[in-house]
């Protein structure tokens, strides 16, 4: 563990360095953040929307989340043509998987397609050539197709694991968690194979299960000391936020000025840290993801990185 956590503080360090001189590389995961804000948007407010203006539909969402059965005489109005409540119409629950699959694609599309726009934007800086947020975008234009093929096969994937593992028992639970890791191992290299060679959906999950298969090794405990990280980050913020909101509600029952300020700045803080912190990491790990794919497939040693941390990075068979 010791040596992973070292091997990718190695790797953070050399990501850091390229971030450092080229920090447009960061507007990637704020515009993902931003459009994703922006898909959310826009497939919540219909919903909101026909809830507020349905009120036989809203109160069957409101008895499915209660997970309480409607009453016989609720049941019979809903169904009784002389009833006050009209009928509940048919096909709402096929429309309703039709728009959460629609929701999961689109939002599951954005971030693949950032992610992929990063990645380009890095991998072109490592070839010396003019890099920038239109350089990242073109190259995912350029690989539009593929990355909608992937964006299918990606959420279809993960769709039918929650789907399973909500129908299945503890035992069954563990099982499909235990495939759910493995599938994120064998698709970790996926989208850089989608950017950097233009394969479709299949030939990524071939081409990153090829890349595994070769270069075996520490890129777990990579994924690792990115995870711990986060955790003490995500602690951390999330303190803060606790903190700031119970500052704050100390401050409203004693009248405080000067405390409600307090605890808004802390909670501010917290969220400043969290948010930070996933736009700084989703940057670095892009930046290293493609570092390690350009030395897996094909030996080469990136610039700002150091030959020793890539091999030892992957321990090859």
């Amino acid at each position: 563990m010791a040596g992973g956590i070292q091997r990718s503080s190695a790797l953070f360090k050399a990501s850091w360095s390229v971030l450092r001189e080229d920090k447009t590389l960061l507007l990637f995961p704020i515009l993902s953040s931003l459009a994703s804000l922006v898909v959310i948007a826009s497939f919540a407010i219909p919903v909101v929307t026909l809830l507020t203006t349905d009120d036989t539909l809203r109160n069957e969402v409101i008895s499915t989340i209660n997970e309480t059965p409607q009453s016989s005489e609720a049941a019979a109005a809903s169904t009784d043509p002389g009833g006050d409540a009209s009928p509940i119409p048919e096909g709402w629950e096929i429309a309703g998987y039709i728009y959460l699959f629609a929701f999961y694609f689109v939002t599951s599309f954005v971030v693949i397609f950032f992610n992929a726009a990063l990645i380009a934007a890095a991998n072109e800086r490592f070839q010396g050539r003019p890099t920038g947020v239109g350089a990242g975008l073109g190259v995912a234009l350029k690989r539009l197709p593929q990355i909608l093929g992937w964006t299918l096969v990606a959420t279809t994937v993960n769709l039918i694991l929650r789907a399973i593992e909500e129908r299945v028992g503890l035992v069954g639970k563990i099982i499909v968690g235990l495939f759910g890791v493995g599938w994120a191992i064998a698709i970790y290299f996926a989208v850089p194979a989608v950017v950097l060679e233009g394969v479709g959906p299949i030939g990524a999950i071939k081409r990153s299960g090829q890349t595994i298969r070769k270069t075996w090794g520490e890129s777990l405990a990579i994924a690792v000391g990115f995870g711990l990280a986060g955790i003490v980050v995500g602690i951390l913020g999330i303190a803060l936020l606790v903190g700031g909101g119970i500052a704050i509600a100390a401050a409203a029952d004693g009248g405080s000025a000067l405390g409600m300020t307090g605890g808004i700045l802390i909670a501010v803080c917290g969220v400043v840290v969290l948010v930070g912190w996933a736009i700084l990491s989703g940057t670095l790990r892009g930046i290293t993801q493609t570092a390690l794919f350009r030395y897996a497939t094909d030996g080469t040693v990136v610039s700002g990185f150091d030959q020793h941390d890539l091999e030892v990075a992957f321990q090859r068979k």
